[in-house]
């Protein structure tokens, strides 16, 4: 299970270094591709199940289940989807009889919308629904940017919505989410709408072909993007890194757009960072891709964004009655109570919340002072109840998220442990952590160090004023150099850029970037580094 990894900020903000990155460009354009795939195969997880990052927190609920659960009447196709998109305790709801029929339709001037049904308890409420649209391109991603839903007259909620467009028809499926759970005895007020209709769109930019050192303005002059301000672009060690901005125009319609590489027509791989916008018009971002520089001049580079063609500010509304309250009746809430420390990150677990439809295990987390080791993240993370297993992710909200795929009954009396595995540790580095660089020039020269007893090789070079400082490990436990930093008369200089920015790929390679370094001597500070550790953490929750 591949996590969120939060290193990067918690460095950042630790030693008060210069830029704060905010991924939110890379996290949009992920979220488009996934739709965009949902288009052609309708077999790709949902971004908004994603699996973070550890976070920890405990509620149980009480499951009592009736002798003859009544089922609903569902959509096959919407069971699968859920299948697929990993809401599988959906899905549990649902032929357990916990979900309420609704099996309404309401009609406006773009088609019919089906509401199927309502899965609600303390993880939360999902509205199911289809909606059948005329006219509509099935080429085109399409989202909402209206979901309220109003309890009693007097509670409003702002929802999500989560939808795939069924391939070759104008049939859209989803559900409509929020965290909140609509209490039993209910009426319920539901709009829906204000349709965006994203088309991708491609420009090739031929001033790439002066790559890899072309700077300064290239215009676009398309839908609303003025033109992309190309910072810096440069081959470090073995990968081409390039920082752009693209300006847009007041009026533009652009949801997202990105730099795309291609070698011999096919689609080069590239990590994208996204930074904190400059401006209100401006996205700023970092492309780093892996090629042979030689390859370098033989890329043609093309902006891909998705431009918004129709937008439809239509609504339907819907009412019902919420009468059932099983899921209550099927829920456990479990105070823990428990401390656990992960390196200067404290745990307060509070509560496990079993439903029908998620696991939850809550928590909340602060700084405390514990040594060396900075940051603990787990890869693998299982609640146990019992004899079963559950994997799960930390999410970015206060809690660990479990799928459930059976109702659980009978589990007062349960064993229930969080099981934490595959362990990356970040260490802050000693003062022993600090290599010496000699007689630095423009010929690359690699030497070796140790680094928490794993052999590590760095090379450096100089390049224009830019110090080039690569450490990598044969040793795949290494998790690599995250951060370091350089002292010149109690000033601390941190790299401009770094290739790994922190993220967990089992990457242990790392390129830094030092700006306006002269000297032919350097000491360089291994400032945090990760180590990947076995063994398995057990935390009892009741």
């Amino acid at each position: 299970m591949i996590l969120l990894n939060k290193v990067n900020d918690f460095l950042k903000n630790y030693a008060n270094n210069d830029d704060v990155k905010i991924p939110n460009e890379d996290y949009m354009w992920n979220k488009i591709l996934i739709k965009k795939e949902q288009i052609k195969t309708n077999k790709v997880k949902s971004t908004y199940f994603r699996k973070p990052n550890l976070m920890i927190s405990m509620i149980v609920l009480t499951i009592f289940i009736t002798a003859t659960p009544v089922l609903a009447k569902y959509s096959s196709e919407i069971i699968d989807w859920l299948r697929i998109t990993n809401r599988s305790g959906i899905v549990t709801s649902l032929e357990n009889g916990f979900g309420q029929p609704i099996n309404i339709v309401t009609n406006n001037r773009l088609g019919a919308l089906e509401i199927q049904n309502i899965v609600t308890d303390h993880n939360g409420t999902n509205i199911l629904f289809s909606l059948s649209i005329d006219n509509l391109e099935t080429n085109n991603i399409v989202e909402f940017d209206r979901a309220i839903i109003e309890i009693d007259d007097k509670k409003k909620i702002d929802a999500e919505v989560v939808t795939s467009l069924k391939d070759k028809s104008n049939k859209l499926i989803g559900y409509i989410h929020t965290e909140e759970q609509i209490p039993a005895n209910s009426k319920v007020a539901v709009k829906l709408g204000g349709i965006k209709e994203l088309q991708l769109k491609e420009k090739e930019i031929r001033e790439f072909e002066q790559l890899p050192f072309k700077l300064g303005n290239i215009p676009v002059e398309q839908n609303g993007i003025s033109n992309i301000e190309i910072i810096s672009s440069e081959y470090i060690g073995n990968q081409y890194q390039i920082d752009y901005r693209i300006n847009f125009d007041e009026s533009n319609k652009v949801e997202h757009a990105r730099l795309k590489f291609r070698l011999d027509g096919e689609l080069v791989t590239s990590f994208a960072t996204g930074f904190k916008r400059p401006q209100v018009n401006v996205s700023h971002q970092r492309e780093t891709l892996n090629i042979v520089e030689d390859k370098v001049y033989e890329l043609v580079a093309s902006l891909q964004y998705y431009h918004m063609v129709e937008y439809h500010p239509d609504l339907w509304s819907f009412s019902f009655d919420y009468d059932r309250d099983l899921a209550k009746r099927a829920s456990y809430v479990i105070d823990v109570n428990k401390n656990v420390n992960f390196g200067r990150e404290q745990y307060q677990f509070e509560k496990l919340v079993i439903t029908p439809s998620k696991i939850k295990l809550h928590y909340e987390k602060k700084m405390i002072e514990q040594g060396n080791v900075q940051v603990i993240n787990y890869n693998n993370i299982i609640l146990q109840i019992g004899e079963q297993k559950l994997e799960g992710y930390n999410t970015i909200d206060g809690y660990f998220s479990f799928e459930t795929n059976d109702i659980f009954k009978n589990i007062e009396n349960e064993k229930m442990s969080l099981l934490l595995m595959d362990a990356r540790v970040t260490y802050r580095g000693s003062q022993h952590d600090k290599v010496m660089l000699t007689n630095i020039s423009n010929v690359p020269q690699t030497i070796k160090t140790k680094v928490h007893d794993y052999l590590v090789d760095i090379t450096y070079y100089k390049k224009d004023h830019n110090l080039i400082f690569i450490s990598q490990s044969k040793d795949k436990q290494f998790g690599g150099v995250a951060q370091s930093v350089i002292y010149q008369e109690n000033i601390r200089i941190f790299s401009k850029s770094r290739s790994n920015e922190g993220l967990n790929k089992k990457i242990n390679k790392q390129i830094e970037v030092f700006p306006n370094i002269d000297d032919t001597d350097v000491t360089v500070n291994l400032f945090f580094y990760s180590v990947y550790e076995e063994g398995q953490k057990a935390i009892v929750l009741n």
